[in-house]
């Protein structure tokens, strides 16, 4: 499964790189790509894992950057 969510909040193209870099080394079995210039959010992951994968993601870019805001 692949999904696409729109974020706000990123200031610059290194902050989006640091939280995908964090989110690939720290979330396993799925694949996290953040654009920046479009300020989207693309999850891959299996079916069965994928809501789990996605709690997972969340919270750690929330806790990394707390003003960041997933829609």
């Amino acid at each position: 499964m692949k999904k696409t969510y729109q974020l706000s909040g990123i200031d610059c193209g290194n902050c989006a790189g640091k939280l995908e870099n964090v989110c690939n080394k720290k979330i396993k079995d799925a694949k996290v790509t953040i654009l920046f210039l479009t300020q989207k959010l693309i999850i891959e992951a299996d079916d069965d894992i994928f809501a789990e994968k996605e709690k997972e993601i969340f919270n750690l870019i929330h806790k990394k950057e707390k003003h960041i805001t997933i829609k």
